[in-house]
């Protein structure tokens, strides 16, 4: 990714076609390890999730050298930054996007003031679970119950059977030095 021109922008209601194409390009990865018919609708994304999403979190489009490679999506919940999505155009996995999309959320969580982000990931999901382990997250819990508890249960709605929790608490900001 050396010469690149990488950015990633907030999406607007436009852009959120975009979201859905990135989504449901990774869908072929997810289609045999979903337990539940009922989480396909979050992994083979239509206009009424769109709708739904849309005003319930921030969604964010990465872009490099015109194309839309990437996107995330976030949510300040609590005490904590939630990462609902985020997924690698198909095509351009391996090829460092979703950690610039990570060192991003990152950063936004940090305009919060928040001090970790959360996400979710299938438990077959293998390639998903290295990549986040190797992003620094670590396993939060994999019980339904406990994960669906946590905090008053603000995780409830979210959780799809047979995910794991993961958090990567962020250190605290360095102050800048300028001597």
């Amino acid at each position: 990714m050396d010469n690149m021109v990488f950015s990633v922008i907030r999406a607007s209601r436009t852009l959120m076609v975009e979201v859905q194409r990135i989504i449901n390009s990774n869908f072929y990865l997810y289609k045999d390890i979903i337990v539940h018919p009922e989480d396909i609708s979050e992994h083979q994304v239509d206009e009424a999730w769109v709708e739904k999403n849309f005003a319930r979190r921030e969604f964010y489009v990465a872009r490099d050298q015109g194309e839309y490679v990437g996107m995330c999506s976030y949510q300040k919940i609590g005490s904590f930054a939630y990462i609902g999505y985020l997924f690698v155009q198909d095509g351009y996995h391996r090829q460092g996007y979703g950690k610039k999309m990570l060192q991003f959320l990152e950063m936004r969580t940090y305009q919060d003031k928040l001090t970790d982000l959360r996400l979710f990931s299938n438990k077959n999901a293998q390639w998903a679970i290295e990549a986040y382990l190797k992003m620094g997250f670590s396993i939060l819990s994999s019980d339904a119950t406990e994960i669906c508890n946590m905090e008053g249960g603000v995780m409830a709605p979210f959780y799809e059977t047979n995910h794991i929790f993961f958090q990567k608490i962020l250190p605290s900001p360095k102050p800048i030095s300028f001597m």
